[in-house]
């Protein structure tokens, strides 16, 4: 449990600018305004209304060509760092995202959507420093990989005693292994999760942590099974915000896997691999998680 640094300088390249709001001209004279947008070869691709909306660069304006060649030059990482979403399988059809090849992904009674058939992974569960790891270990089982991500985390410097492992350069490593992407984030977004929750894609997040923090979330996961009117304080309680952890340091970070969503209850299902029987399923407010995450990894299936 640290902070990891090199999420801060992974985190500036993005997969979508974001920028003040600007029109965007074709050849034709139409006009849009959009804030985010990405460039993949000779697409420019912009979000609108939580969609991936591609335009082709030869068909905007001159000056807008311009400014698109002049900004991809100045952020060379940023055409590497693409995210493909759907909300659903069929909306996956049109944006060229996949659904995970193994993943099951079910929709609960109460609103939770939630991937449930995640693998285990191969320690005892007293095991030093396997968070680091684990879900990776777990995504590849979960995807089938060609990988051998342990020995791949060893050859790195993992060892259950060293605690300076460099968690993220074993992501980006794992992810070229696998022939995959990994992608950061700075923040996390609830609807961009959801996306790729709803694909079967678990998310690997960098949090702020607490253990009496974490004790009340998991108190109120147990309750809810018992009380499916339970609800956790309103997020714009000042006095339940004071609680969130926002600080960062080598005792008080973790990583964990986003593994379902709730979007009536505004809440996200967090998992960490074999840590304990509390922490495989717990909830907490998107509000929360969107203040104590400071790296988010989007790890595409293959």
């Amino acid at each position: 449990m640290k902070p990891l640094l090199h999420c801060i300088a992974a985190g500036l390249a993005l997969a979508w600018s974001s920028a003040q709001a600007r029109p965007w001209k074709d050849a034709n004279g139409r006009i849009l305004e959009a804030t985010q947008w990405r460039v993949e070869g000779e697409t420019l691709y912009f979000m609108l209304n939580g969609r991936e909306v591609p335009e082709p660069l030869a068909k905007l304006s001159p000056e807008d060509q311009a400014f698109v060649r002049q900004w991809a030059a100045d952020h060379p990482a940023q055409p590497a760092t693409t995210v493909k979403t759907a909300e659903t399988k069929e909306a996956a059809k049109d944006t060229g995202s996949k659904a995970s090849p193994k993943s099951h992904v079910e929709k609960l009674p109460n609103g939770d959507v939630i991937i449930t058939n995640l693998p285990p992974v191969p320690f005892a569960k007293d095991v030093p420093n396997q968070l680091y790891i684990t879900p990776a270990l777990t995504l590849e089982k979960l995807y089938n990989w060609p990988t051998d991500l342990l020995s791949l985390a060893k050859k790195m410097g993992w060892d259950p005693k060293n605690d300076t492992f460099e968690e993220g350069k074993f992501y980006e490593a794992a992810a070229k292994a696998a022939h995959t992407r990994a992608v950061f984030a700075a923040k996390f977004d609830f609807d961009e999760a959801a996306r790729h929750l709803s694909l079967g894609q678990p998310l690997i997040i960098w949090r702020c942590w607490g253990a009496a923090r974490d004790e009340t979330l998991i108190a109120f996961t147990k309750e809810l099974r018992t009380h499916p009117d339970a609800r956790l304080p309103s997020p714009h309680d000042a006095a339940e915000r004071k609680k969130w952890p926002v600080e960062r340091g080598a005792s008080n970070s973790i990583t964990s896997m986003v593994i379902g969503f709730n979007r009536q209850r505004g809440e996200v299902l967090l998992h960490i691999p074999n840590w304990d029987e509390d922490h495989t399923l717990f909830r907490m407010r998107k509000e929360e998680l969107e203040t104590s995450a400071y790296c988010v990894w989007y790890i595409d299936p293959k």
